[in-house]
């Protein structure tokens, strides 16, 4: 899929009043998180994903940092 094609899905607005959007999966199994996402959240390339399952899908939380714990480089 193209980049610009990308920019063009509709978004979809989720049950509590969240906006989401859809993103396909690359052969290795993984999603882009879209840019306006990241930087809402402060994250950064590198940066570790807390993955949940849950009963209604996949849940994504950014891993804070710690002063006890390795950075990745």
């Amino acid at each position: 899929m193209k980049r610009e094609d990308i920019r063009e899905q509709p978004r979809i607005v989720l049950k509590c009043g969240l906006v989401g959007v859809t993103r396909c999966l690359d052969n290795l199994g993984r999603v882009v998180i879209p840019m306006e996402y990241r930087e809402t959240l402060g994250m950064a390339t590198g940066q570790e994903v807390e993955i949940f399952l849950t009963t209604e899908g996949v849940y994504l939380k950014p891993v804070k940092d710690t002063d006890d714990k390795p950075k990745h480089e």
